[in-house]
Order: structure tokens, then sequence, then C-alpha cells
């Protein structure tokens, strides 16, 4: 927004030059963008609309802001002529959407051109200079912020009415364009016609002109909602529109209509008439009470009690007694006591305040289990092969689902699941047309009787043969358990399936699924995370290097990869940090290949490739006594 650097200085003697009250303005009140001539652009944030889309308002911000006097204050007019008959009713049907409605009646004995001086500033800040009357009350509305407007009063018919426009009412704006309205658009208008668009651009049909004799003045207050709208509606964005679509007072009406009739009547010779009120809803007073101690824990500044006084009452706010401030009425945006804070803070100058750490007690973030968890999951699974699938909650089949729902979205989704499996199955079919071999997983919710929900993990292996696929997926699945810390688990046969123990505990299944080639697992991921919980571990990282040795070896198809573990441990070889498999394979004549990393590692010492071979020895006699190993 545009401002006159001449007509702040002549509300504000002695402010500083231009380019130091731009700096000033642009620390304490509003950024200063461009400095040229006599024009200053200042950027207005759209709370401050009310107060300082105005040289009133942004002449108090420089005031304070340099300490200096606000040496303007326009005129309230008291005992002014009311009812005297030259005005008709005024009737506001929608008090919301107008919340006060201001009409003065005044006789002018020409209309000429307004001074130079007016003219000059009304073109620094963007307008242009139309005739005396027009003049006037774009000055008003840049000086205090409330727009007006000027009716011929021969051509209103019948009184003002502030309604709503018809479906497809038209209207003449002053420059000649025909617009279309709807019932979302708030007009003026009198028993016969139209006279504007509310709150954005004037009619044709009660312009001012060279002929007018006898005028009245609206300065009227609408809600910025249904402007801001209508604006947009009709595409026309006007001055007025702006500053109503942003929110004004309604007691600023008054200021913005006086200071025209001090004008008209000093530069026109204009004689005030008559005048009418509408308000049927004051804006209430707004009073704070301001606390000390809590503007100092705000602001972490010790700002003595005749400094804070000083600014706020250089900001126009008024104390009263019990420390309680009273708030001016176009400041719209001060509601709590941390907005005086605010404005306190910023007057003071923010930079003036000392930087401190704050006294807080700062503790670590709660860790995610669940998350924690089901990333290991992922990352293990991934690296085994396995493609993360999701799928959706529902389902049609109550077989696979207990809960219904009430209202379901469609027969297909009647079900909430109670089993991951039934879609892996239906993915395990549709990924079959693309590749022979899936390896897919999914860690999702499960829906049971009473809608508890659970945490399940299912893994699915599907090979193109079908040979093995029992065993495919069972050493992935060991895996898992293993890279999740979970070591004391057993596979119970139990029919065509493995239950899955650990801790007295079951925690899901292995099956086969012969029709489709395939095998899933299921566990409860809520049990397993929990029984992980138990076996996490810190251990000191050791300072030497490690030795790694991988031995492969056949064993019959029959032996248990945990029972080999558990011999391995058995040993209780000294330094032998970690065991893994890393490599499986079924092989003819009924046998597997495997294949296990041997870690070792002492805390105390770098260990000889001797001390490592001669462990790796007694784990190959080991395998080959008990297991019937044959060692490649």
């Amino acid at each position: 927004m545009k401002f006159s650097y001449y007509l702040l200085k002549k509300m504000v003697p002695g402010i500083p030059d231009k380019k130091k009250l731009a700096d000033v303005l642009s620390v304490k009140s509003f950024e200063v963008e461009e400095v040229k001539a006599d024009a200053m652009e200042i950027k207005i944030m759209p709370n401050r609309w009310s107060d300082a889309a105005s040289h009133w308002g942004m002449a108090r911000e420089a005031a304070a802001a340099t300490g200096r006097k606000l040496s303007f204050a326009p005129k309230i007019i008291v005992n002014q002529p009311q009812n005297k008959g030259f005005l008709e009713q005024i009737k506001i049907e929608d008090p919301k959407l107008c919340p006060r409605y201001m009409a003065y009646y005044l006789e002018l004995p020409k209309i000429g051109q307004s001074p130079v001086w007016m003219r000059k500033t009304l073109q620094t800040c963007g307008l242009r200079p139309v005739n005396a009357v027009v003049d006037i009350l774009n000055y008003v509305m840049i000086e205090t912020g409330q727009p007006l407007h000027a009716f011929d009063a021969s051509k209103i018919k019948g009184g003002i009415r502030v309604r709503r426009a018809k479906t497809n009412e038209t209207i003449e704006t002053i420059d000649n364009q025909k617009i279309k309205l709807d019932k979302s658009i708030l007009v003026i208008a009198d028993r016969e016609k139209l006279l504007a668009i509310a709150g954005i651009k004037g009619g044709e049909s009660s312009k001012v002109d060279s002929k007018t004799k006898t005028i009245v003045i609206e300065s009227a207050n609408f809600d910025p909602v249904s402007i801001y709208r209508a604006s947009k509606t009709i595409k026309l964005a006007t001055d007025a529109s702006q500053r109503f679509g942003h929110g004004l007072s309604p007691e600023l009406c008054k200021i913005g209509i006086d200071r025209a009739i001090v004008l008209l009547k000093e530069i026109c010779k204009a004689t005030f008439l008559d005048s009418k009120d509408v308000y049927p809803k004051r804006q209430p007073k707004k009073i704070l009470k301001f606390d000390e101690e809590k503007l100092q824990s705000v602001l972490g500044a010790d700002i003595d009690s005749k400094t804070v006084s000083i600014i706020l009452k250089s900001l126009g706010f008024r104390l009263l007694p019990k420390n309680m401030i009273e708030v001016p009425a176009l400041r719209l945006d001060i509601n709590i006591i941390e907005d005086l804070i605010e404005e306190v803070g910023r007057m003071y100058d923010l930079n003036k305040i000392p930087g401190k750490n704050p006294a807080v007690l700062l503790a670590p973030p709660e860790m995610d289990e669940y998350f924690l968890a089901a990333e290991k999951a992922k990352n293990s699974l991934m690296e085994m092969g396995f493609s993360e699938v999701r799928n959706s909650s529902f389902i049609p089949a109550k077989a696979d689902g207990d809960v219904e729902m009430e209202n379901p979205l469609s027969d297909d989704k009647r079900f909430l699941r109670n089993s991951l499996v039934y879609h892996l199955r239906e993915n395990v079919k549709t990924n079959h047309r693309f590749s022979g071999n899936v390896r897919i997983f999914e860690i999702g919710k499960v829906f049971l009787k009473g809608f508890k929900e659970e945490y399940h993990l299912a893994m699915a292996v599907s090979l193109k043969s079908g040979d093995y696929v029992f065993r495919e997926l069972r050493g992935p699945a060991e895996n898992l358990l293993r890279s999740l810390g979970l070591t004391d688990y057993a596979f119970v046969p139990e029919g065509s399936k493995l239950r899955l123990e650990s801790d007295h505990e079951v925690l899901g299944y292995l099956f086969p699924d012969p029709k489709n080639k395939a095998a899933f697992l299921e566990i409860d991921f809520d049990k397993t995370r929990h029984l992980m919980e138990g076996e996490r571990e810190y251990l000191e990282i050791s300072p030497y290097p490690s030795i790694i040795r991988d031995i492969s070896f056949t064993v019959p198809a029959s032996v248990r990869m945990n029972l080999i573990l558990e011999a391995i441990a058995d040993l209780r070889i000294e330094n032998l940090d970690d065991v893994d498999l890393i490599d499986y394979l079924n092989i003819a004549d009924d046998r597997i290949s495997l294949t296990l990393r041997l870690v070792f590692q002492s805390m105390k010492k770098t260990l000889s490739d001797e001390e490592a071979n001669r462990s790796t020895a007694k784990i190959a006699d080991i395998l080959a006594s008990d297991f019937k190993a044959e060692i490649r």
C-alpha cells in the first residue's frame, strides 16, 4: 500500500527522513518495500487493515516507533442535525452483513476542483483526482481508512435499503460496466433501483455530476467475508472492497464521515443539513488485564512499568486502574494478553532483548516400539528378496472376517479381515501371471470379535514348480525371527502345519497351500515384538577386528536348523560372536545345502587365523557326527 511521506510528516512533526523512517518501521511495525519520491510502499499485514491501512494509523505507528508525538486527530462532530426530514428511511435487512450504516445530507453551492495539495497526495497514493467531492471522499479514505461514497440526493427515491440482490438483477456502475448479480451479493437500493454494490462500487443511476446540488454521503460497515466473496464473484476489486474485505471496525464509520464533513465545508462550502445513523448492535469495548510478570516470562526481558505505559499510550491504548487496559476500537487484532505483550515487545525493539537458552527439562523422545520392530522386519525381509504389499482391511467373505460392517461401502467390502492371508493369496494368484516365483509380505492390522485390533505379519512364497515351497518359506522365516532378536522359539508340527511357539505362547502358523503352489506364515506381530523387548541388550563394541569363516555342507532335508544352532551353542566356543545362515538350497536325493557364516571376535585381543580355524574345525566335526553333514 502506498503512503505519502509528506502527509505522514504533517501528522507527526519531527519524524526522521524517509530512509531512516523506513528502517525503523521495518524493524518495529511493517516492512517498507520501496521508497520513491514522496511515496512509501508499505506492506500491511492482513490483520492490521482496520487500524493501519491509513495515514492516521501509520502515523500512529511512526510516532510510537520513533518516540515522537502524533499531532493529528480527526474531529468528531457532536450535536449534528438529525431527522430533519431531508433523509427518508434507512433500512438494513440483514444486520450481520451490514452492522452499521450512516448517511449525511449536504447542500453544495457548486462542485469544483479539489486543492492542489490534495490532488498531489491522491496521485502519490495511486488515486486519480476527479472532482472536489470524489477527491475529498478518497482523501478521507486514505487518511482515516474508512471508505465513503456520495449519492446525488435528488436521484434517491423512497429511502435507502441495504439488501441482497435479486437473482439476475443487474447494475450499471459509475464507470459504465454492466454487472449481473445474484442473491449472495449485498446492494444499496432505493424503492425503484439499485444505487451501488455494497462496499465495492457505486452505480450510474445516482452518480454525482456537475449539476448535483445536494448529496448523501454514505459511511457504512460491511461483513468482510460477504464483500470478499462478492468481489471475487463479479470479478471487480476496488480500494473499498479491499478494505472491507479485510475487516473494519464499525466505529470507524463516524470518524471517517465526520472528517469528510469538515473538508466539504472547508473546500466546497457545503451545508450540513441532516443525518441518520443505523447501528443496531454497537461494537463492545475490549478490556484486558495486563500482567507484568507474564510480560517478562513471555518476552524474557525486564521492561519497567513506565516504558510499558509509554508504549501502550503511544499506540492508542487506554490505561485503567488495577492494571486494566482498554483496547482501541480499531484494533480488531488485539484479543488476549499475549497480543498486548507483542505490542510492547515490538516497540521496545525485539533486538534489544537478550538471547537466553530455554530453561526447560529436555527428555529423550519416547520410542515407538511397533515402528522400530516393523522397520527392522521390513528391512530383513527385503534383504531376503521379499516385496512388501499393502492390502485393504475389507474383505467380502465371512470365512476370513468376524467383524461385519453395519454400512459397508460395497458387497466386496462387507467384513473386516481377521487374517492377512486372504489378500496375500489373491496377490500370489495375480503375480503368477507375471512371474513364476513370488516372495511377498505384509504387516498390518487385523480385526477380531469385539473389534479387537492386532498387528500381524504375514509372508508368502510361491514357486513355479511348487516343489519344496514349504522349506523355501521356513528358511526366511527363521532368518526373520533371528534378525528380530528372537532366538528361543520352535516350529512344532500340527497336522500339515507348523505351529510357531516361544516362551509358551503360540505366535502363529506356517502352512502350505498346494493348490496355489504356495506356503504362508502368519504371526501375531504384537506378541512377537513384546518377546523381542525382553531380549534386547546393549553390549560394548569390541575395539579389535573380527574374523569371518564360511562353512558349507549338505545335510538330510529332515534336519531342523534350530537343532544345528543349538548344537553349535552347546560347544561353548570362546570368541564365537555370531552364526548366520547365508545360503540355503534344495538339492537332489532329499538333501539340502546350507552355508553358515561364523564371526569370531574377542574383547581382549586380536584373534589369529589359527584360533579361528581350530574353532571352525570343531563346528565341522559336530555337524558331521550329529547331523550326517558332508562338508564341501
